[in-house]
Parts: structure tokens; C-alpha cells; sequence
């Protein structure tokens, strides 16, 4: 094998590790970012230019780098600008595998979907066998998966052996999405049943937030199908559209009216002061509220320019801890969060970048995919933080990077 199919196999499992282990992610990105350079240096290929540096991920990445500058201690701030860096290369190396092979992203999203769907079909049996046997399971694999939880799966959500539900969850989603995309290019029915499959899941784990986020998207989808399409084919969409919407209705029904109650029963909780009375520590809806609390108050300290990437998370825990020392700590806001570590100012450069990348894009196609990803995220970060782990991280950048493979492919009508 030479350097380019090194290269191309090594890009491919960095795509599928979105899905699986941060260790793998780090160690395939170095392998692959190194392949990059040498291939380039031998080859006389460049893989840096200049609009690069307005790409969303990369911009962010120097955003929350240069707030480091302003951090009481520099080092800690550098340290934790690390963990951001698949913002920084995977767009160089994407933009480099582009140029040499355009089917490299199509073939890692189609393994990372494929890869995913045999862990959602996974997780569902674990939930549906019995509990005991269940906890036995994740016992006896307890290397390998999350410990087993004994609490109600409709009220507070589905077991996910292989990660937190909410990332497993978004995972799913954005699979779910870009294969719709793959049906719009490809015509291959076996990517709308993928698709169809995979976008169940926040409904079936009980994830609120990317429930809403999937219904939003997929009223967009239906009336873009509907538009590009004949008479006679926007018929049919119609009526699979009614059937599929009736069949999920049923099937997840119970589901989305228990995880419904329990949100209204926390709520009345939190309103008429009887939480004491309850067990409230597992009660999402409260830790939302309270870690929405504590970050805007962070962030009305220091609106224009944050507390720095290397403050913001100290600043955050201690007065987490020290307000609410009974629950357990969390992020619940992506928006708050980004406010909290570089301001207004920051988060106004990255918006920019943002839609001057969704504005440059020229195929529908690529269009309504990158408007649909963008409804779909912004529901999501507006309820959870999922940019703090490396997972979700790379999934963001990888997705927002398929609108350009879409951008640059060859289209063809629906």
C-alpha cells in the first residue's frame, strides 16, 4: 500500500470512530494529520489556504484559543484549547482528501451509519430483555460498557451501554440526516432505511431535545421533497409521509407522553417548592435550570470577552458546587457556554463565520442539508453541551463538513 491508500484507509476509521472512543479519535488524527503533511510535502500539495481559516470549526478553534490570552493562567487555558483540536484538522484533512478522493467522506459516513445502527439495534435489546439479565450483561462487560441503571426507561430515558444517551442519541440524529442526503444523491432505497431507522432513536431513548430538533427538521425535509419533486411523486411522498408519521406516532407514543409527564411533574415541583419531598437529584429538568442560572450569571460578569477557555470550567464548578452542592454538575447549554468562555464578541466572530459558510454554498442540495443540520444543533445546544466532549465534537465537524461533499458532488433531481 502506498501513502494515499494509507492516508484514505486512516481517514475512513477516523470517521467511524465518531462514534466510539475518544482514545481512537486522538491517536487516527494523529496518524492521518501526519499522512496529510508527508503526502503533501512529497507531492508539492498544498492543504492550507486562506479562506480555510473562516471555516466554523477552524474559526472556533482559534476563537477559544486566543480567549485563552486572557485567562488568569495561560498554560491551563493552551491545555484545554487541545481537546478542541479535530476542529482544527479534520477540515485541513478533509479539504486534502477531498481534492484527491471524493468518495473517502462518503464511504466514512456510510461505516460510521452503519456502525451505529448495529449499536442502536444493540442498546434496544438490552432494554427490552429483563433487568436482571440486563445488569448481569453490563456486569460481566463492564470494561467495555456503561453501568447498567435501574430507573424507570420511560420516565427517565434508555440505557445506552456504549455512551451517555443525549451524545448517542445526537449521533443517530446527524447519521440520520446525512443519509436522507445520501438517499437525495444516490437514489439507493437502503439509505432511506437507514435513515428512517436511525432517526427514531431520540424518540425510542426519550432525548427531548433531539426530538425536537429531528420534528423541525423533518417538517423542512417533507416540504423540500415535496417541492423538487413531479405531481405524481410528491403523491407518494404524501401519502409515506402519513403512513410512517402515523406508524411512529403509535410505536412511540407512550414513550414521548411518559418522558412529557415526567417533565410536567418536575416542573409543578420546581413551582410549588416541593422538591425536598422528592427525589430530585435525578430530576434533568432542575439541573437544567440551575446550570442555565449559574452560566448566565458567569456570563453577565464578563459579557464582551468571557472568563477564557482557561477560567470559564473552574469558574463554573465552583460555583456549581457551592451553590448546589446536592446535584450533580452539569453543562446544559451550548449557547451559555460558548457566552461564558469568550463573550458576545467571540461568539459573534464564530456566528459569522458560520453563516458565511452556509451562504457560500451554492446546490440546494447543500443548502437545505446545512439548514437542516443547523436547526437540528441549535435545538440541541440550546438544551445540552455537547461540544465538551470529544465524541460530539468531531461529529459536528464532520457532518457541517459533508454539506461541502454534497457541495462539490455531482447532483441530480429528486
Amino acid at each position: 500500500m502506498n501513502i494515499k491508500s494509507f492516508l484514505y484507509f486512516f481517514f475512513i476509521l477516523w470517521c467511524v470512530s465518531t462514534g466510539w472512543s475518544t482514545a481512537l479519535i486522538s491517536v487516527l488524527m494523529t496518524i492521518t494529520s501526519l499522512l496529510i503533511i508527508i503526502d503533501s510535502i512529497k507531492n508539492k500539495n498544498s492543504f492550507i489556504h486562506f479562506l480555510s481559516l473562516v471555516f466554523p470549526t477552524i474559526a472556533l478553534f482559534f476563537i477559544i484559543a486566543i480567549s485563552s490570552l486572557w485567562s488568569s493562567d495561560i498554560a491551563i487555558g493552551l491545555k484545554n484549547t487541545k481537546a478542541y483540536l479535530p476542529f482544527l484538522l479534520f477540515p485541513y484533512c478533509f479539504q486534502y482528501i477531498l481534492k484527491n478522493n471524493r468518495k473517502a467522506i462518503l464511504t466514512g459516513i456510510r461505516f460510521l451509519g452503519f456502525s451505529l445502527l448495529v449499536a442502536y439495534f444493540i442498546t434496544i435489546i438490552w432494554n427490552i430483555i429483563p433487568q436482571e439479565k440486563a445488569y448481569q450483561l453490563s456486569t460481566s462487560l463492564s470494561g467495555l460498557v456503561k453501568p447498567f441503571t435501574f430507573s424507570d426507561k420511560y420516565l427517565f430515558g434508555w440505557y445506552v451501554p456504549f455512551m451517555e444517551r443525549i451524545h448517542f442519541s445526537n449521533l443517530l440524529s446527524l447519521s440520520a440526516l446525512s443519509f436522507v442526503f445520501l438517499f437525495f444523491r444516490t437514489k439507493k432505497i437502503y439509505d432511506i432505511l437507514i435513515a428512517l431507522i436511525l432517526s427514531s432513536a431520540p424518540f425510542l431513548l426519550g432525548a427531548r431535545a433531539s426530538m425536537i430538533g429531528v420534528l423541525m427538521y423533518v417538517s423542512f425535509l417533507f416540504i423540500y421533497a415535496i417541492r423538487k419533486s413531479s405531481k405524481k411523486i410528491s403523491l407518494y411522498i404524501l401519502i409515506g409521509g402519513i403512513v410512517v408519521g402515523s406508524m411512529a406516532s403509535f410505536l412511540f407514543y407512550p414513550n414521548i407522553k411518559a418522558r412529557y409527564n415526567q417533565t410536567m411533574y418536575e416542573l409543578k415541583a420546581i413551582q410549588d417548592h416541593s422538591l425536598k419531598d422528592k427525589d430530585y437529584t435525578h430530576f434533568a429538568t432542575l439541573t437544567r435550570f440551575v446550570s442555565w442560572r449559574h452560566a448566565w450569571d458567569l456570563f453577565v460578569e464578563k459579557p464582551v470577552v468571557g472568563y477564557g477557555i482557561g477560567d470559564y470550567l473552574s469558574k463554573y464548578e465552583a460555583r456549581y458546587h457551592e451553590k448546589n452542592a446536592d446535584l450533580q454538575m452539569t453543562y446544559h447549554s451550548q449557547f451559555l457556554y460558548f457566552l461564558g468562555v469568550f463573550g458576545i464578541m467571540g461568539f459573534t466572530l464564530f456566528l459569522i463565520s458560520y453563516l458565511y459558510y452556509g451562504f457560500q454554498l451554492q446546490i440546494s442540495l447543500s443548502k437545505m442539508y446545512f439548514l437542516c443540520f443547523t436547526i437540528y444543533i441549535f435545538c440541541v445546544w440550546f438544551f445540552d453541551t455537547g461540544l465538551l466532549q470529544k465524541k460530539e465534537m468531531m461529529a459536528f465537524t464532520l457532518f457541517i463538513c459533508f454539506a461541502q461533499w454534497l457541495e462539490k458532488s455531482e447532483t441530480s433531481s429528486i
